[in-house]
């Protein structure tokens, strides 16, 4: 969809190596219900901008069960962010609340994840952000 960004994220990436950034192995997943606008202010730009991996809760699941269970270690991942917007943050009228996000969102409570809260300026819960090993 953004190809057009592609030498933007080279050119960004190949910035953060020569300041002596190394790569973090950890995979973002987000709640396909996150309106498309904020996602884009949350996540895609770090996707443009810093190569963040970033993938849907039902893209995740799917290819899990496509590749096995241990595809994403496999490929060099260590931990995973798993962002979940509240009802303060505008979502997709499309999607009301997607179960793989609502499969994951479960998985990581079992696991006792840990959670971190994005508070809104209204001083409100605005994200639930999990993190967790692979």
């Amino acid at each position: 969809n953004y190809g057009f960004l592609r030498k933007l994220q080279i050119e960004s990436l190949d910035a953060a190596r020569k300041s002596g950034a190394s790569p973090y192995a950890t995979l973002v997943i987000y709640d396909e219900s996150l309106f498309s606008l904020t996602r884009l202010w949350v996540l895609d730009r770090h996707f443009f901008y810093e190569g963040w991996p970033i993938i849907s809760a039902t893209d995740y699941f799917d290819l899990l069960e496509k590749q096995g269970q241990n595809y994403f270690h496999s490929l060099g991942f260590k931990k995973l962010y798993a962002i979940f917007p509240t009802a303060e943050v505008l979502r997709n009228a499309k999607v009301e609340y997607p179960e793989a996000a609502a499969l994951l969102r479960q998985n990581l409570i079992d696991r006792r994840a840990e959670i971190r809260k994005i508070i809104a300026p209204s001083g409100k819960e605005a994200f639930y952000i999990y993190s967790a090993g692979l």
